[in-house]
């Protein structure tokens, strides 16, 4: 079986006004120490809501990873058109 990842990103905009970056590790062999906003990619067995990819789940789960938070810490997400 081939990979295929869905890859997913997410500016998380803050309660005041701000948004999130993180800092690449200086080991990476892609984008060394640059600043990037939160990324990753979905999980075929843990990013799923009845059934279905959940693209909120995978972000908060990678989010979440990084930076130490819960589900609890965020407002429902949402798309700006």
């Amino acid at each position: 079986m081939k990979a295929n990842p869905l890859s997913i990103s997410a500016v998380i905009v803050t309660s005041d006004n701000r948004f999130t970056v993180g800092k690449r590790r200086s080991d990476l062999y892609f984008n060394r120490g640059k600043y990037s906003i939160i990324a990753g990619v979905m999980d075929r067995k843990k990013d799923l809501t009845n059934g279905t990819p959940d693209p909120f789940k995978a972000i908060l789960a990678n989010y979440g990873r990084r930076r130490g938070s819960t589900e609890k810490t965020f407002r429902k997400p949402y798309l700006w058109d």
